[in-house]
């Protein structure tokens, strides 16, 4: 789900929020526009009042090393930020200008448990999307107060708004370029910890 809510006086607005799902007769992709305000298992957001401030831009482009670019992000900020006693955390936009993007969206929720790496890899559905490739989520540097917190999660959709779901990684990290916004969180509310 990318989430996309305007609200005004406590009350939604506009709901420009996406739907990612899987098609297990055509295996393929399914998007939607969400016609309610409902998540379901995790939801990890960034909310601001949409107002103009200060934003941190980063501009990058061929990929070094293997990984993910929330990731390296939230690596970077623990490396600065992680022996304090709070987090810093980062709401913002991705976007991948060139090259391809790997995502995932889940079927119909699986009939055993899912209880490793495997089963979960065996369970979601992968699909590449061509750029650009717009991503929004959150970075957090850790998790002193031991919330359960993803420290970094972004759901992605192109521009044409054909394909939707949680971003993993490009596919071509020679030739990706990136440009991103963020914006400094104020507060880290949690809601309903996991048990």
């Amino acid at each position: 789900m990318v989430i996309n809510i305007s609200s005004e006086n406590g009350k939604v607005s506009k709901n420009s929020s996406l739907l990612g799902s899987y098609d297990k007769e055509n295996n393929k992709p399914l998007i939607t526009k969400a016609d309610n305000t409902k998540f379901a298992l995790l939801g990890q957001m960034y909310m601001c009042e949409g107002k103009s401030g200060p934003v941190i831009e980063l501009c990058v482009s061929g990929r070094i090393r293997d990984g993910k670019l929330d990731a390296m992000i939230r690596e970077a900020l623990h490396k600065k930020y992680g022996h304090l006693s709070s987090s810093v955390g980062l709401g913002g936009v991705i976007i991948q200008e060139k090259g391809k993007s790997l995502y995932h969206v889940l079927p119909e929720f699986s009939q055993e448990p899912i209880d490793s790496n495997e089963k979960l890899r065996n369970w979601i559905k992968m699909f590449e999307m061509e750029s650009p490739v717009i991503s929004v989520g959150i970075v957090v540097s850790h998790d002193p107060y031991h919330l359960g917190l993803r420290l970094e999660h972004f759901h992605c959709f192109n521009q044409d708004h054909t394909n939707c779901g949680h971003c993993h990684f490009d596919t071509h990290g020679p030739s990706v370029s990136y440009r991103a916004y963020f914006a400094l969180a104020e507060h880290l509310v949690r809601i309903d910890q996991p048990k």
